[in-house]
């Protein structure tokens, strides 16, 4: 959220009379600020490696040696990495004519079968990652995570004896896949 906010000032509009919004509601948390993404740049850019276009370079400078801001172009990444090993949907981003909106999403609480089967935190984690894709590897889990490997083994190991996931081939080819 710290990220959103810091884009927010960054990049809004100062030629525009709104204030930048944080607006939150109980599913969700919302950021707004004012203006569009610059001219070339599409909200499926956010989504991977693209280059920065700061609206006001000397608040971006300035927030970059305060160390608010790693690298440039790389907020939006971290955004969604860092929802994604917080076990959180990604975040939406929402360009319109005088608005930017970033949203923040609750997790979902886990549903049916999962809710009442007892898993541990790691556990729910894993089947909330699982099934956005279906399949997954340890090793996609190692770079969403900051939980040991082990840990990470021991939850898919459990789910699959548990019947949650299947788990196909072997060593290092080995992934997972939710079960019908």
């Amino acid at each position: 959220m710290r990220e959103g906010i810091t884009n927010a000032v960054c990049h809004r509009d100062y030629a525009d009379s709104g204030n930048v919004l944080v607006k939150i509601f109980d599913d969700r948390l919302e950021i707004w600020n004012p203006g569009s993404l610059p001219p070339g740049l599409t909200v499926d850019d956010l989504r991977k490696s693209h280059e920065s276009k700061p609206r006001n370079k000397l608040i971006a400078r300035a927030f970059f040696l305060i160390k608010y801001i790693e690298q440039f172009g790389t907020g939006t990444g971290r955004m969604i990495n860092d929802c994604l090993e917080a076990g959180v949907p990604e975040p939406d981003f929402e360009s319109r004519a005088s608005t930017f909106r970033i949203i923040f999403r609750l997790a979902t609480p886990p549903s049916g079968r999962f809710g009442r089967m007892g898993l541990n935190e790691q556990q729910l984690r894993v089947m909330q990652h699982i099934s956005k894709g279906g399949q997954v590897r340890l090793g996609d889990l190692t770079k969403v995570f900051t939980l040991p490997k082990r840990t990470l083994q021991r939850a898919l190991q459990e789910l699959t004896k548990r019947g949650l996931l299947i788990k196909h081939g072997t060593g290092k080819s080995t992934w997972y896949e939710t079960t019908k």
